[in-house]
């Protein structure tokens, strides 16, 4: 009844509890390797991301600027 759902949606259907497909426990147990390159990219991707942001906005961790809270408006 699921898949026909999905199918009918036009959705892709990753079985019961979302086993199948690239994040399912299926996946993992069956294709470990492939599993594992796929985590490997996923983190270096959003790494780089967040250093592109950082070095955009001129920030490192250490230095992180908070708002000032003191100041006057005009």
């Amino acid at each position: 009844d699921d898949y026909n759902r999905f199918r009918a949606e036009k959705k892709p259907y990753y079985g019961p509890n979302q086993q199948y497909g690239t994040n399912g426990a299926h996946t993992q147990a069956q294709k470990p390797d492939f599993f594992s390159r796929r985590q490997a990219k996923d983190l270096a991707q959003k790494s780089s991301f967040a250093k592109k942001v950082d070095q955009r906005v001129g920030r490192t961790k250490s230095s992180l600027r908070s708002r000032g809270g003191g100041g006057s408006g005009k």
